[in-house]
């Protein structure tokens, strides 16, 4: 169930099994999902001003590294709160140079961790 006035979570994700759960989970925490299979995808609904409370990014993409998509999202829009997700180890120190809200997601992950890091990168008001 999607509660109105939700915050819109951009998911942008490869593979079709992680993005489909990822998508899912959202939805059950109540979040509106923005699926995107590519950074190019991403950008271009960005670009087309679709509105987006949170970037979640896998950090391995094939058209672009997820932290650059984010730093390139953060030029639209600075501040902008991003989760990272990544099969490998991704600390958030090394991810906060990116500038903004950040947190980190570790692969695989369940609802209520993904719950937590949606809470902590919205927690301070940013826009």
């Amino acid at each position: 169930m999607i509660l109105a006035g939700a915050k819109r979570i951009l998911v942008v994700e490869d593979e079709a099994l992680i993005m489909m759960a990822t998508l899912d989970m959202l939805r059950q925490l109540g979040y509106q999902a923005i699926p995107a299979r590519s950074a190019e995808a991403a950008i271009a609904l960005y670009e087309r001003g679709e509105p987006v409370d949170v970037l979640l990014t896998d950090v391995n993409l094939p058209d672009m590294d997820g932290q650059k998509l984010a730093a390139e999202l953060r030029r639209r829009d600075p501040g902008l709160p991003v989760v990272f997700a990544t099969g490998y180890r991704l600390t958030v120190a090394e991810a906060i140079a990116a500038g903004g809200p950040v947190a980190v997601l570790n692969k695989p992950f369940h609802d209520g961790e993904l719950a937590t890091a949606l809470r902590n990168v919205l927690v301070e008001p940013v826009r």
